[in-house]
């Protein structure tokens, strides 16, 4: 696994512009106010639309179809942004998730329509994958029976990511011991949106089909969805949450060090404590180990690296464990007040402990991890 992070001029603009845009224009009392007054969209319209204006959505779009052709470097470095703000928009359900699957598994004309549309930020999408508690790794129960012009769709979708605001749904389902994707209106006779209170003030929804008539126009592409493309899109998941996930890390840490520095105890700065000295290191080092490894594996996605699919486990794995050791340490060090609404650290705890179980926990990845390593 020999995988080279580089930084180009052209990427370190993007990181720039991206860490200022979000930090100016969503920083996390923009997610605050989103959470407080209950903003239906769940994320403020006005901010979606710059970063429409600016190319976000546009990031793994093909030229052809109107984006900026970019890869999985470049999505990972305004996830990151996301998670160091919590800023909330359609960002990653929509012009990541589903512009990945899109990319992956449409046909030309489909890639045209739908593409185009994230670009231009004019549709808002929701890839309807796991059906259980758990990620499993692509198993599915959710059944299409083909019909005179298409199918008809059941099953149960749970924690959709922005399922309760989608215009379509992108949704995995079997027939004939193959797996399809499939567009699906949300405002199809037969789609059940129940909208889900999760502790992080997240979007998120369970979507019931319950004989939804899809046309065969609607499948994504002429073929069925190979396993190894789904792993491939999964592990591609695995990296862009795990990219979200070490920004939350780098403001955890930011916050930590910076409250270390300013509260006084028995007349001293406890950050001049020898015991929250060496906690502190541990945490930076774990942190650094974290951006080797999800930088490393978004580089290795972008190249096709052999180790690719390895590296995607290993970045969720370590950004996973890094940030409950983070998140932990966090509310700790700031005297227990970091679980308080007061402050933003429990915003971030609470994010990350979502996080951690999307596409894979630390145990399914660690397997999967050993199962490509051969054991």
């Amino acid at each position: 696994m020999g995988v080279v992070f580089s930084v180009n001029d052209d990427f370190r603009l993007l990181q720039e512009s991206a860490k200022r845009f979000f930090g100016d224009q969503s920083p996390v009392s923009s997610f605050r106010q989103v959470r407080d007054e209950s903003i239906p969209l769940g994320y403020q319209e006005h901010v979606w639309l710059q970063m429409v204006e600016l190319g976000f959505p546009a990031t793994l779009v093909p030229e052809i179809y109107g984006g900026m052709g970019l890869g999985m470097a470049e999505m990972g470095c305004l996830l990151e942004e996301v998670g160091r703000n919590l800023s909330p928009s359609p960002l990653f359900a929509t012009a990541f998730l589903c512009a990945k699957a899109i990319s992956l598994w449409a046909s030309e004309a489909q890639k045209g329509e739908w593409l185009s549309a994230i670009s231009a930020g004019g549709i808002r999408l929701a890839l309807a994958f796991d059906e259980d508690n758990h990620h499993r790794g692509g198993e599915v129960m959710a059944r299409v029976e083909e019909v005179e012009g298409g199918y008809l769709l059941n099953g149960v979708k749970q924690f959709v990511l922005d399922g309760n605001i989608a215009d379509q749904f992108l949704v995995l389902a079997g027939h004939a011991g193959n797996k399809f994707m499939m567009m699906v209106p949300s405002n199809c006779d037969g789609v059940v949106v129940q909208s889900l209170a999760v502790v992080d003030s997240r979007s998120y929804a369970n979507v019931r089909f319950e004989g939804v008539f899809v046309p065969f126009a609607m499948r994504l592409g002429n073929g069925v969805v190979s396993e190894d493309s789904l792993q491939h899109f999964l592990d591609c998941a695995r990296a862009g949450v795990a990219a979200e996930m070490l920004g939350a890390c780098l403001a955890l840490f930011d916050q930590t060090v910076a409250y270390l520095r300013e509260r006084s105890q028995f007349g001293v700065k406890i950050g001049s404590f020898q015991a929250l000295k060496h906690r502190a290191a541990r945490m930076y080092t774990e942190l650094e180990l974290s951006i080797s490894a999800v930088r490393g594996a978004l580089i290795a996605l972008d190249t096709e690296d052999a180790d690719a699919a390895k590296l995607a486990c290993l970045a969720k794995v370590k950004a996973n464990n890094t940030a409950f050791l983070l998140s932990n340490e966090a509310v700790q060090m700031h005297g227990g007040m970091g679980v308080t609404d007061e402050l933003d650290i429990g915003l971030y705890l609470k994010r990350v402990r979502t996080l951690a179980w999307l596409f894979g926990d630390s145990r399914y990845l660690s397997d999967r991890y050993a199962t490509l390593s051969g054991y």
